[in-house]
């Protein structure tokens, strides 16, 4: 019986070190990333658009996305900054979607890789 509330015990403990504590240190990244936007700074948003902040209220954020295309978001749906290397900033969510592509960046050559038909 004491044996497996030890293995109980340690189970729970194995399970919040491996899941509950990481969520709720991501959590505090992104409340904190959210709480410290600017105008001006480079973001991508949780649908993957990539723009500049050009004004920032309580509960909304406008991103310049081109000269001209000025859009409004919630600020939840802010997903990381990109310093100016187009790096993801430091703190900010690493949960980026893998396939946000820079289409001014000179290696793409515009052909999508993933379609073999000619």
């Amino acid at each position: 019986m004491p044996g497996q509330l030890v293995f109980f015990a340690l189970l729970f403990g194995a399970m919040y070190v491996l899941m509950v504590r990481p969520q709720q240190q991501r959590a505090r990244r992104q409340r904190e990333l959210i709480a410290a936007l600017a105008v001006g700074d480079s973001v991508v948003t949780a649908g993957g658009m990539i723009g500049e902040i050009v004004s920032v209220d309580d509960e909304r954020v406008t991103i310049r996305l081109a000269p001209g295309v000025d859009v409004t978001f919630l600020r939840g749906a802010i997903a990381q900054k990109v310093t100016d290397d187009g790096e993801p900033a430091l703190g900010s969510s690493s949960e980026a979607p893998p396939d946000i592509v820079d289409l001014n960046h000179p290696d793409d050559d515009g052909h999508d890789l993933g379609d073999e038909r000619s």
